[in-house]
């Protein structure tokens, strides 16, 4: 496992060896054996031809019929070496890392576990780092073993590498972890929500820390990376989506009225934040939790007013047609909840309730699903407190007069008098 570099002449090398793969691969496949992976890289060259040499040989020989096992566990070691780590999952970003990936995905002989396989795609699509386009194996990956699960644990578990991520590192996380989202084809259930939500349930503050870090992602289209999953017409983009199923599993936890106006509020302050995508964002999905969310009282929005009227409402039309609404619901005076949609949430443990006009049918009772093991690295969030809320104070106390007498005895002449 010594490391040799061809450093005078490695770029005429690699070209050498792509023309004699072309004519005589059989003779590549012979010649090159496992041991010598490691004379293609030279950490002062560029390793993408190299990488894409390696690709094209380790294609040709698994359609022989042919094990890459070991070729594949050489690579890997490789890139350890170069980063000094020992976790796959913490490979920095880099081009070879990105050739890994598409070797993963070609090769599938060339894969290790394929929990170690999931588990670093989903750390390597968070990473900041790589763009959306060498993210595309992962996704491919990631789709492979979301429909070896099967529905609807192959879901919790997407769901939950999703989070993990997110509760991983609350703050240089790559929103291109949406992307996972489109693999499910429809919106994620508040029932298959909530047993993941429930493990954070005991730290508000780190629910609504999860909450932020999704409010301020902007909703992007899905990669074309030759397999589109369709998502049904009219459905709200797949991040909005699941802001709204976990609205409705927050209805569902202790002190949720507190836990839904500090949600509501903070995509307010997003929204009141500038005028760029993100800040649009948060008005339409304001917009779209009042009317396809859960039934809420009216003291989740009215706070929201004021900040509707003096920032919002004349910035974003999602804002001004969520004023009108609020005041419209304001006026009538009917019912105690504000909210306009017909997104009624469920009892305590029981199915999830359904959709408005607009969003559809959520399926309920599914067996709740296990949370994954958090992934090495920083697990903890920091803690946010609900600021901003008026507490619940309790009835106000009426002193009585020093000399009124509230005997039994005393309230019985009185009502004999």
């Amino acid at each position: 496992d010594r490391l040799v570099n061809f450093a005078s002449a490695h770029s005429l090398g690699i070209f050498a060896l792509g023309e004699l793969m072309r004519a005589h691969p059989i003779v590549m496949v012979n010649c090159l054996t496992p041991h010598r992976i490691y004379d293609l890289f030279n950490p002062n060259v560029d390793d993408r031809p190299a990488s894409s040499f390696l690709h094209a040989y380790l294609c040709y020989k698994n359609s022989q019929g042919l094990g890459v096992q070991q070729e594949g566990a050489k690579l890997q070691k490789l890139l350890l070496r170069r980063s000094k780590q020992q976790d796959l999952r913490r490979l920095p970003a880099t081009p070879l890392r990105s050739w890994l990936c598409k070797i993963w995905q070609d090769v599938p002989s060339s894969r290790p576990d394929r929990q170690i396989v999931a588990a670093c795609c989903a750390r390597w699509v968070g990473d900041q780092g790589a763009s959306l386009e060498e993210k595309a194996p992962c996704f491919a990956l990631m789709r492979q073993e979301l429909e070896l699960r099967g529905r609807p644990e192959g879901d919790a578990w997407l769901l939950s590498m999703l989070l993990e991520q997110v509760c991983r590192d609350p703050v240089y996380h790559s929103p291109d972890l949406q992307q996972l989202l489109w693999l499910l084809g429809t919106a994620p259930t508040p029932a298959v929500l909530k047993p993941l939500l429930s493990g954070l349930a005991q730290e508000r503050g780190r629910l609504a820390t999860l909450w932020v870090c999704l409010a301020v992602w902007a909703p992007q289209p899905q990669v074309q990376d030759g397999s589109i999953t369709a998502w049904p017409p009219g459905s709200p983009p797949p991040i909005h989506a699941l802001l709204r199923s976990m609205l409705v599993a927050f209805t569902q936890l202790a002190g949720a009225d507190d836990l839904c106006r500090t949600s509501v509020l903070t995509l307010g302050a997003i929204a009141s934040s500038g005028e760029g995508a993100v800040a649009a964002s948060a008005a339409d999905l304001l917009l779209l939790l009042h009317r396809d969310g859960p039934m809420q009282s009216s003291s989740i929005w009215l706070p929201l007013v004021p900040l509707l009227e003096n920032a919002l409402a004349h910035r974003f039309p999602a804002a001004g047609e969520l004023l009108a609404r609020l005041r419209q619901r304001g006026s009538s005076g009917g019912g105690g909840g504000i909210g306009g949609g017909q997104f009624a949430t469920a009892p305590q443990g029981g199915q999830a309730g359904t959709f408005g006009q607009q969003g559809g049918m959520m399926q309920g009772g599914f067996s709740p699903q296990q949370q994954q093991q958090q992934q090495a690295g920083s697990d903890e969030l920091p803690e946010v407190q609900l600021g901003g809320l008026d507490e619940v104070k309790p009835a106000e106390y009426q002193p009585r007069g020093e000399n009124q007498d509230t005997s039994e005895e005393t309230q019985q002449q009185q009502q004999q008098q």
